[in-house]
């Protein structure tokens, strides 16, 4: 199944879909979804980006726990069952 989401301009009470030829002689369903815009205050886009930019950044005890972690695992022993 493929699904197709567009989001169109709506003139003189009119959306025009273009579709693949493959679609020809076959049943499709059309939804029709007003679209809302998207309001971001200030606050909002500055949180945002702060979370944004925090992604993947270790702070130094984060460092020292992971080698921490990585010494003790290191003496582990193998056993056999």
């Amino acid at each position: 199944m493929n699904a197709i989401k567009q989001i169109l301009k709506v003139k003189n009470d009119k959306i025009t879909i273009h579709l693949d030829p493959e679609m020809n002689n076959t049943r499709v369903e059309v939804i029709i979804l007003p679209v809302l815009p998207k309001r971001l205050n200030k606050d909002t886009k500055e949180a945002g980006l702060k979370d944004l930019l925090n992604i993947g950044v270790w702070s130094d005890s984060d460092i020292q726990a992971m080698e921490e972690t990585s010494k003790k695992i290191n003496l582990w022993t193998i056993q056999s069952f």
